[in-house]
C-alpha cells in the first residue's frame, strides 16, 4: 500500500491509517509486514463510514452531535433575554447545520427522516416553550401539533430541506453530464 501510495507522493501515516471492510474479508500491510488496523467503523472527513455501509448509524451521530449543541445552547439561553425568533436563528446556524450537514449525500430511508424531523420538532418545542403532548396532559392544556407549532414558527420540515439539496445535488450533475 505505501508504495501505491508513494507513487503520487503520499506518505502514510501507520498510526492513522485504518480499514473498514464492507462484504470482504481482506487485509492489508505495510512495507514492514505489519497489518493495517481493521475497525468496524471510523469518522472521515466529517461523516461515519461503517462496516454496514447504512446511514442509519451516521443519522444518529448527527442527533446526538446536534443534541449536544442544543443543550450547550438551551444552558446559555436560560440566562439571556433572547427573542424566539433570535434563539431560532442561532438554532438554525448552530444545531440544524450540525444535523443536516452532509446527509443529503445519503439515500434515507422514511423512518430516518422522520427520527431528523422530530428531534427538529422537540427544540422547536423548546425553543418556543411548546409542550409536548405528554407535557399538554400533564398541565391539562390542549395538545398543540407538530404541524401548528411549524405553522406558528414558520419552519419547514428538516426532511424536505434535506430532499430539496438532494434534488439540486442531482440536478448539477444531470447538468455537468
Amino acid at each position: 500500500m505505501q508504495d501505491k501510495a508513494s507513487k503520487y507522493n503520499l506518505h502514510l501515516n501507520m498510526d492513522k491509517t485504518k480499514l473498514v471492510l464492507y462484504n470482504s474479508d481482506a487485509s492489508i500491510d505495510f512495507r514492514d509486514g505489519s497489518l493495517v488496523q481493521q475497525v468496524s467503523s471510523i469518522v472521515y472527513l466529517g461523516g461515519l463510514i461503517d462496516q454496514t455501509g447504512k446511514p442509519g448509524p451516521e443519522v444518529r451521530r448527527r442527533i446526538g452531535e446536534a443534541r449536544q449543541v442544543f443543550q450547550k445552547l438551551r444552558r446559555v439561553w436560560r440566562h439571556a433575554g433572547l427573542s424566539v425568533r433570535k434563539k431560532l436563528r442561532i438554532y438554525k446556524a448552530c444545531v440544524v447545520s450540525k444535523l443536516i450537514c452532509n446527509l443529503s449525500t445519503l439515500w434515507l430511508t422514511d423512518s430516518q427522516l422522520n427520527h431528523v424531523d422530530s428531534f427538529h420538532f422537540r427544540c422547536l418545542r423548546a425553543i418556543a416553550t411548546i409542550p409536548t403532548t405528554w407535557g399538554a396532559m400533564q398541565q391539562g392544556i390542549t395538545r398543540v401539533s407538530n404541524h401548528e407549532v411549524r405553522m406558528q414558527l414558520r419552519e419547514t420540515l428538516l426532511s424536505q430541506e434535506i430532499r430539496l439539496h438532494q434534488l439540486i445535488a442531482r440536478a448539477h450533475l444531470q447538468k455537468a453530464n
